[in-house]
């Protein structure tokens, strides 16, 4: 998607009157292997529902002229302004953890059991205007929230005197990680966004496919112990699947590789073995050859440094401020 037309779209957000908005609210709940979580359905008081449309417009209107919007990277780190998107339909996974929500009229009513509360992952909030989609925003439950159930005492203090609360109460913050408005979602906050949907656990899922590309575009010398070295490791996972999305990797070559090596003097090595050259995947530098295909290191055109960079995004055509 093109990130005008995201941009479109977050205007059309911002656009929506919430005096003709209903609420619904819906919890997640799932055990650590379910790759779909269980939705069931909260009824709310009007209160309790124009508490929750506070927090949506309290989100909302922290999206400004300044703010800048990105395509979705995995690997950036964005700063406080920034704003990522993407189509739901780019991360497997995101669509069909999402898909029962498309029918709530066959979800359950919340009755507070003890296992559903047990395994409460996130909640939703789907917000209907009168005319046009629903908005729907995410938040990562904890289980600390549920003040019944935490090392905490928990009192009311009422008539003068403390009274102990016999009942669970949940505890919801003031704060979003991701709004979803006609098939994108944009990413408010990314390290609970990728919470949310679980991203490392798909990443640990897809790394062998990832190692696979790598190993058969990049020859390294002793790739299996290259392998297991990531393996287990969720950054250096995320990293590789990283890597094997790179347009440019089918296309590098070890002539590249020698440039970079010598013009950063990296602590690579490359050794000749039966008529071709490798990398050498070193033990006591595990990063060297992830940072190294990830193309990490940039030249300053100013001032001619030489830079390690993370969170990096390509700078042509890909950003635009939210108000233009």
């Amino acid at each position: 998607m093109a990130t005008r037309s995201a941009a479109a779209l977050l205007e059309r957000i911002k656009e929506i009157d919430l005096g003709e908005v209903t609420v619904g609210l819906f919890l997640a709940s799932g055990a650590q292997d379910d790759d779909i979580p269980t939705y069931q359905q909260v009824q709310v008081t009007d209160v309790v529902g124009r508490e929750f449309l506070e927090v949506f417009r309290a989100a909302r209107e922290r999206i400004d002229q300044d703010t800048v919007l990105r395509p979705y990277d995995p690997a950036s780190k964005p700063d406080p302004h920034e704003i990522e998107y993407l189509g739901i339909d780019q991360v497997p996974g995101i669509e069909a953890q999402l898909a029962p929500l498309g029918r709530p009229a066959r979800l359950e009513v919340f009755a507070a059991e003890p296992n559903f509360i047990t395994g409460l992952r996130f909640y939703v909030l789907v917000l209907q205007p009168r005319r046009g989609s629903p908005v729907t925003a995410l938040r990562v439950y904890g289980g600390q929230r549920e003040l019944a159930r935490s090392r905490s005492l928990g009192f009311l203090f009422r008539a003068g005197q403390f009274s102990e609360i016999r009942q669970p109460v949940f505890l919801f913050d003031h704060y979003l990680d991701c709004l979803i408005y006609d098939g994108v979602a944009f990413v408010l906050r990314q390290h609970d966004f990728q919470r949310l949907f679980r991203y490392y656990e798909m990443v640990a899922q897809a790394a062998e496919e990832s190692l696979e590309t790598i190993r058969q575009t990049i020859p390294v010398a002793n790739f299996a112990q290259f392998a297991e070295s990531c393996r287990g490791h969720l950054q250096k996972l995320a990293k590789l699947k990283n890597i094997a999305q790179k347009p440019y990797l089918a296309r590098v070559t070890m002539a590249d590789l020698r440039r970079v090596i010598e013009r950063f003097e990296l602590n690579v090595v490359i050794q000749e073995l039966d008529g071709q050259e490798s990398l050498v995947f070193d033990p006591s530098d595990r990063w060297a050859i992830l940072r190294l295909l990830d193309d990490d290191y940039l030249e300053s055109m100013m001032t001619e440094q030489l830079y390690e960079v993370t969170g990096k995004r390509l700078h042509e055509g890909t950003a635009l401020r939210a108000g233009g």
